[in-house]
């Protein structure tokens, strides 16, 4: 009920060969099978890309894994459209998320139209035509702190007991209500290259579903202690959320 059974493990090992190129589609079924319809809306019956960030994360971290061992290469390049780009931070900003050597294997970070800071658009009509679903862990996830949101995942604070969303367990280990430290009030690894491609329409002040600051990584890395902020390169782009990429 809450997706879990919807993230395995890297799909289709059986035709997995070498390439330089693998995508991670969030989008599956328990098949693997990739944007399925069969519900009144699209993608109603598809779970996996409106689970948690954290279980993202985990998914992640078993395509790089994957990746790795397929390719013979010590270091990956992640790229992430959307939500995918706040997977790959959780993959890096969680060391237990990284492979068992104790190390993350990534070279260098590109998100695309990610909210780094959060989004709260996707509210009604946006989400009916989408197909999203607005009780969903990754809508949770996705919203900032706000009159109407907690945005425990981004900004931290302690999980809801009770909340309009279908799990409030934010860290996915089990119960709620616990004290959460936010993504972006964790640390950042140093040993990474951060780089974030941002859509600005003229006159919105974003892509119309992620605003331009909150879509640039720079506000959002904290390096180690004393905390602060990392450099990223940044690119502006004059295209919305769904054709920036």
């Amino acid at each position: 009920s809450t997706a879990d059974t919807e993230i395995l493990s890297f799909v289709d090992q059986a035709t997995f060969r070498q390439g330089d190129y693998y995508t991670v589609n969030f989008d599956v079924n328990a098949l693997g099978e990739t944007f399925v319809s069969g519900g009144p809306l699209a993608f109603s019956d598809v779970r996996s890309n409106q689970s948690a960030v954290v279980k993202q994360g985990w998914a992640i971290q078993d395509a790089v894994s994957r990746v790795l061992e397929f390719s013979g290469a010590e270091k990956v390049i992640l790229v992430g459209h959307s939500m995918g780009g706040l997977a790959g931070r959780e993959y890096l900003q969680d060391p237990d998320n990284w492979q068992p050597d104790g190390e993350h294997h990534v070279a260098k970070l590109l998100t695309i139209g990610t909210p780094h800071g959060g989004s709260n658009t996707g509210i009604g009509p946006f989400s009916l035509l989408g197909g999203f679903d607005e009780t969903s862990e990754a809508v949770r996830d996705l919203r900032h702190q706000s009159l109407f949101f907690s945005g425990q995942y981004l900004d931290g604070g302690v999980e809801s007991s009770f909340s309009v969303f279908q799990n409030d367990d934010v860290n996915c280990n089990g119960p709620t209500g616990d004290p959460m430290i936010g993504l972006n009030e964790r640390q950042s690894p140093v040993d990474v290259d951060y780089a974030c491609i941002i859509g600005d329409l003229s006159g919105l002040g974003g892509d119309g579903v992620v605003d331009a600051d909150r879509a640039d990584i720079n506000n959002y890395l904290l390096a180690p202690p004393p905390m602060v902020s990392q450099s990223a390169d940044r690119y502006t782009v004059g295209s919305d959320h769904f054709s920036v990429h």
